[in-house]
């Protein structure tokens, strides 16, 4: 478990403090959010719920102000993982390709069967929760820890992407289909990936 205590003297570009509220930035997904003593006590970060925030007092009367986050897992790049090792680390569906917990996507498990351009781009298809996940992952503003399928339960982990550009035009899904075993009338999207450090 990590542990950050606001400097009531020297805050930070994206925290503030006033009276018993406080508000900073989730140190897992970098979003700001608010913590207020009397109607949250604890509160967890309501983007990725990765993060507590806690504050006791105010800033002027010596007051307390805590974030508290676990530890990252630690992928190895080119290391091989079963899908119950990363559901185990990560959270989610040891099935679906984007698993999600508490209404977030935690990782990506592509196979190239489906997704001959992966990890750089995926073809989601058509269903529900295909097609859910897939606008849940495309609205998300961090990267996610990514796995291509190498064997059976042998997935191999590339790095943490997150969703960049995504289209439904047609031409695009075509020009990236690219031998997709998912017909090419059933892909709906076309979602162009962005890996960690090379963001702009």
């Amino acid at each position: 478990m990590k542990t950050i205590k606001l400097d009531q003297k020297n805050l930070g570009s994206k925290e503030d403090w006033v009276g018993n509220s406080i508000a900073f930035s989730c140190p897992v997904c970098g979003d700001v959010y608010i913590v207020i003593e009397n109607i949250h006590g604890e509160r967890k970060c309501p983007t990725c719920g990765k993060s507590r925030g806690v504050v006791t007092g105010s800033r002027e009367n010596g007051g307390t102000a805590l974030i508290f986050w676990d530890d990252a897992p630690t992928f190895t790049i080119g290391k091989n993982y079963s899908r119950k090792e990363i559901s185990a680390a990560l959270g989610g569906s040891e099935i679906k390709y984007l698993p999600t917990e508490n209404k977030h996507v935690v990782c990506g498990c592509f196979t190239l069967e489906h997704n001959p351009e992966a990890p750089a781009i995926v073809i989601p298809g058509t269903g529900e929760a295909i097609e859910r996940e897939a606008k849940l992952f495309c609205a998300q503003d961090y990267p996610v820890p990514i796995f291509i399928k190498r064997r059976a339960n042998e997935w191999e982990y590339v790095g943490d992407y997150k969703a960049g550009r995504h289209s439904t035009e047609v031409a695009e899904i075509t020009a990236h289909h690219k031998g997709s075993i998912t017909p090419l009338n059933e892909v709906t999207r076309v979602i162009f990936l962005q890996r960690a450090g090379t963001l702009k």
